[in-house]
């Protein structure tokens, strides 16, 4: 008697597949609320603080673009002064 080949789409695999993507998308859901649920509970609780926050945020990533612009923009005009010969 022989035996037939096992079949690769056996329904084990299918509920395992079923079951790793279950566990992904929870996973997911809980590192988003982990990410979200404090910046909301400030924000409704203690708006004071999450506005002064958000400027300091704000702030500080102008800031940033500021002198990263003005970095690149000098290292920018040194590298075209060093490779002009007289």
């Amino acid at each position: 008697m022989k035996h037939r080949p096992k079949n690769e789409t056996s329904l084990g695999s299918v509920l395992k597949g079923y079951a790793r993507g279950f566990l992904g998308a929870s996973l997911v859901i809980l590192v988003a609320i982990a990410a979200v649920w404090p910046v909301w509970y400030v924000a409704t609780a203690h708006t004071g603080l999450y506005t002064g926050l958000s400027l300091a945020a704000l702030g500080g990533g102008l800031l940033y673009a500021i002198i990263s612009r003005s970095r690149r923009r000098r290292n920018e005009a040194s590298c075209r002064e060093a490779n002009q010969t007289p």
